[in-house]
């Protein structure tokens, strides 16, 4: 049985878990119960991105479980999810430039959408890596559109509306960080719509 205080959620292919580490503080537990490769390239991809300072960091790297067919890792801070609802226009922008960021620093999320988003001491951080790439090929343009779905709470694969179309292939193709404000800009005036 399951502690519900300690159970998190679960996706296509993990569950997460709170726990306590030996110091005492808190931390996410992810299984990965039938694919050690996911977990082992999620885990791998987190440590890689460290440095950005805008993912979370793993305190356990992955370890095989289920005799070699699954894997597992632990992850902290914790956070609080950020929530669709809750968005202004300085959070917009904050969560724009942690992508844009991400980018520059040569990696994809290849699922950037608010529920794969934290909140913790006044700072965003990626989580849920585990179909990203260490190396960056068409992330600028295959990220935002994500993004963007998720901030004006669409459906993936919804039409986005033109001008964020055009922000989008134009964050793509300049890969500035003031292309990332004018896309975050009408990210917000869309929003308030």
């Amino acid at each position: 049985m399951i502690n519900q205080d300690a159970f998190f959620g679960t996706g296509t292919y993990d569950q997460v878990f709170k726990v306590k580490c030996q110091n005492g503080a808190t931390a996410a537990l992810k299984i990965v119960p039938e694919h050690l490769s996911l977990a082992e390239a999620e885990s791998n991809t987190l440590q890689a991105a460290k440095n950005t300072g805008d993912v979370v960091t793993v305190l356990q790297p992955h370890a095989e479980i289920n005799n070699g067919g699954g894997g597992a890792f632990v992850i902290a801070p914790v956070g609080k999810p950020v929530e669709q609802a809750t968005l202004s226009k300085a959070r917009i922008f904050d969560i724009t430039e942690v992508l844009f960021k991400l980018h520059s620093a040569g990696f994809l999320h290849a699922d950037p959408c608010l529920s794969n988003l934290i909140f913790d001491d006044k700072k965003f951080l990626w989580i849920d890596f585990m179909f990203s790439a260490s190396t960056l090929k068409s992330g600028w343009i295959t990220d935002a559109p994500i993004l963007s779905q998720s901030i004006l709470g669409q459906p993936n694969n919804s039409n986005l509306p033109d001008e964020i179309v055009r922000l989008i292939s134009e964050y793509g193709s300049e890969k500035t960080l003031e292309s990332c404000k004018q896309l975050a800009e009408e990210l917000w005036k869309e929003y308030l719509n």
